[in-house]
């Protein structure tokens, strides 16, 4: 047998391996979900902080119908409420805009808003706290068996994102009142050690990230441009109606770009806040400024699912703009100017 044949066999063998450890190697995919969706056996339970509103509301019907479909990561949905009020106003967004959706007593927990206690208690055992900056506060009776302590107990109601609807509670207060409850949650979701919130902010209270950031329960804030609008006739079937525009700004700037007329859907930054605890690590905290600039233009089918097997149609739109956002170079993070 020539040198040659005897080569050959053993350039083989020793080839083998190294070609095997080549074939192993996959690019790291970008594309890839990092929040609940990347374990979607991993159920997670959030809650909703003041869906008697209507971004509340719309919110929690985004997450109501996540936590039905395998893949989405979540798995339970409640709401926050101090009355009966949030079940009469949810129920009507979710039987409309969400197909004769409902909520029941057991996924709608009525709270004493005003206690860190009762709040703690809610927020024990669940993962995540959605709520926003931009409420309308109104004093309502206590429901009958909830927190009384008298007959004519009277309480404060927070209505997320009321759109334009003014509270009753006296405008010397109101301010106080808010930043009260917003105090509330923070330190219940520290004691309750939830692992994410998602904030939507209007801008409204002073220092927002530096509070966040103090509690140490690690945040996705979200700031809107513009002013929120709802589209009318909308259904989820319809989904992601905007050309959204999505910038991560530094996390600890109080700074945005200046506020525009231009309106953003606002069941767009709804469903952008459900996409968020999809898409992206709960362990990093960051602000996502929001704007739109038009209308989104994709023909019929786009996603290539049916309505039925989407929570909102049309959301790979958000999820493609999401996701690989936490790996931006940090010179390229944009730093606008208060507004």
């Amino acid at each position: 047998m020539s040198s040659t044949a005897l080569i050959i066999p053993v350039l083989f063998v020793v080839a083998l391996p190294g070609m095997f450890a080549l074939s192993t190697l996959k690019p790291l995919n970008l594309s890839q979900p990092q929040g609940a969706a990347a374990k979607p056996f991993e159920k997670k339970s959030i809650a909703v902080i003041g869906a008697g509103g209507p971004l509340g509301a719309l919110t929690f019907g985004f997450l109501q119908r996540a936590c039905s479909l395998y893949g989405t990561g979540l798995g339970k949905v409640r709401t926050l409420g101090a009355t009966s009020d949030t079940a009469t106003q949810l129920n009507r967004v979710l039987g409309k805009q969400f197909v004769l959706a409902f909520a029941d007593e057991s996924v709608i927990k009525l709270t004493n808003l005003q206690s860190v206690e009762a709040l703690q208690d809610r927020f024990e055992g669940w993962n995540a706290v959605v709520w926003g900056t931009d409420v309308v506060l109104k004093t309502r009776p206590v429901t009958a068996n909830t927190f009384e302590t008298t007959p004519n107990d009277k309480t404060v109601e927070l209505y997320w994102d009321a759109d334009g609807k003014a509270g009753d509670v006296q405008t010397g207060n109101a301010d106080e009142v808010k930043r009260s409850i917003l105090s509330n949650v923070l330190q219940a979701s520290r004691t309750a050690k939830l692992q994410h919130m998602v904030v939507v902010d209007d801008g409204s209270i002073p220092n927002l990230l530096e509070q966040l950031a103090d509690c140490g329960t690690p945040y996705t804030c979200i700031r809107p441009t513009g002013p929120l609008e709802s589209r009318q006739d909308y259904t989820f079937r319809k989904g992601v109606q905007g050309d959204l525009r999505i910038t991560k700004l530094a996390t600890f700037s109080a700074t945005l770009s200046p506020r525009t007329d231009t309106p953003i859907p606002r069941e767009d930054v709804a469903a952008l806040c459900v996409e968020c605890l999809q898409s992206l690590d709960w362990s990093q905290s960051r602000c996502l400024q929001v704007s739109c600039v038009g209308a989104l233009d994709l023909p019929a089918g786009a996603s290539g699912k049916r309505s039925d097997q989407e929570w909102c149609v049309n959301t790979f739109v958000l999820r493609d703009r999401l996701v690989g956002i936490d790996r931006k170079d940090p010179d390229e993070i944009v730093q606008p100017v208060l507004f």
